[in-house]
């Protein structure tokens, strides 16, 4: 009886599918780690729902009629986004401890990616809170400064009467401000996983590749916070929060870990590192080398 041939991933959407089918358990008791790690910026998230529904709404006949002072829906305006701003305030502290849990995260998904033998995915996951939380902290510092600062500049455009060009720049300075934030550190989660370097230049590398694939770096990290962004649909379906209780973390961050290797085999390690070009990828030809 000959002995059946082990096909390993050739590719990363490949990587992306094995991990599921044969690391489910793997995937969970990962993801079931980083929530608790991240329960207090869930139950922030889930304030920030019920908050939004208190928020009178704005759009009547087709066009957007901004409360003003005065007006009888004023006073739960304002209140409401204030609400929200000190909500986001709150992140600065809540997001510690999910980065710190994304950190380990990281590291035992990229011990399975890699292939490493006899990988203990709980060990692995506090090693990587140990390797990490230091970078990780400041990114998640960063991070919610960025959310704080689009979120404050939103609601005082909205709170206080401006030409509408002032406006109209102050919300886009806003969005852009997060939308580039939220990509480096995209990016940023893994770069401090695999590299030993400075936090300045972790950062100049973040902002580099972000903008150097703009669009597929933004289009991926939508397609990664599907889980969490399901979780706004209006109406409650249950499914959605156990998808993120389950599986959420492990989604995004397997994402996250797949498409940022390729970007840093093309940009860093083609030169710098070629021993982890395409790492997790033909296994077996790396096998058959080591048995030749």
């Amino acid at each position: 009886m000959s002995k059946k041939q082990i096909v390993f991933p050739k590719t990363r959407k490949e990587i992306f599918l094995v991990l599921f089918k044969y690391h489910k358990m793997d995937m969970v008791k990962l993801n079931l780690l980083t929530v608790v790690f991240g329960i207090l910026t869930i139950a922030a998230i889930y304030l920030f729902m019920l908050l939004i529904g208190s928020v009178p709404t704005l759009v009547a006949d087709g066009s957007i009629q901004l409360v003003k002072p005065g007006d009888p829906d004023y006073s739960i305006l304002f209140t409401s986004l204030i609400y929200l701003v000190t909500l986001f305030g709150c992140l600065l502290i809540t997001n510690i401890p999910l980065f710190l849990g994304l950190g380990g995260l990281n590291y035992a998904l990229s011990q399975l990616i890699s292939g490493v033998p006899e990988t203990n995915v709980t060990r692995d996951f506090f090693t990587g809170l140990k390797r990490n939380w230091k970078y990780n902290l400041f990114v998640s510092i960063i991070f919610s400064l960025a959310c704080l600062f689009s979120v404050g500049v939103t609601t005082l455009y909205i709170l206080v009467s401006a030409p509408v060009v002032v406006s109209v720049l102050s919300f886009i300075i806003a969005g852009a401000v997060f939308i580039l934030v939220s990509m480096c550190t995209f990016i940023a989660l893994n770069h401090n996983n695999l590299y030993s370097s400075s936090f300045k230049r972790l950062c100049k590398n973040s902002f580099l590749m972000a903008i150097a694939h703009p669009f597929r770096t933004f289009g991926l990290l939508v397609f990664a916070l599907i889980p969490f962004l399901l979780l706004f649909i209006p109406f409650f379906i249950p499914i959605f929060p156990a998808l993120m209780i389950f599986f959420g973390f492990t989604f995004f961050m397997l994402i996250e870990i797949l498409y940022t290797n390729w970007i840093f085999d093309k940009y860093i390690n083609k030169k710098a590192h070629p021993e982890i070009v395409n790492q997790g990828m033909n296994l077996d030809k790396n096998n058959d080398k080591n048995n030749n």
